[in-house]
């Protein structure tokens, strides 16, 4: 359990073990998707802030960009720690409070057109 690696380097080694199901029946590898996914949303999202700001959205942009940080933080903080039950719950109800936030903001920028 650390990051940014997974063992000696960024991909693990056990990585492609189980050919096209590898990312369904290989732990290791749905963790590596897991972690660069998460990545690339905290990217999406600030974008979404961003524009969330441009549009007049002040304080929905500073929710949006305070909870993609505070999950991306809670997850870390859940992997280092070996995954306990309570860290795993925080993680998941931090992941339905960044989901209503994005399609809110969605909505908003909707209606901004």
């Amino acid at each position: 359990n650390e990051y940014p690696l997974m063992g000696d380097g960024l991909v693990p080694y056990e990585y492609g073990e189980h050919g096209v199901w590898d990312a369904f029946e290989n732990p290791a590898s749905a963790q590596f998707h897991h972690r660069w996914i998460a990545v690339l949303a905290v990217i999406a999202v600030l974008a979404m802030a961003l524009r969330l700001r441009q549009a007049g959205y002040n304080t929905l942009a500073a929710a949006l960009a305070l909870v993609i940080f505070l999950q991306f933080a809670l997850g870390l903080t859940t992997l280092l720690l070996g995954v306990p039950v309570w860290a795993g719950a925080m993680h998941q109800t931090g992941a339905v409070a960044l989901l209503a936030l994005t399609l809110l903001g969605a909505h908003r920028l909707n209606l901004a057109r």
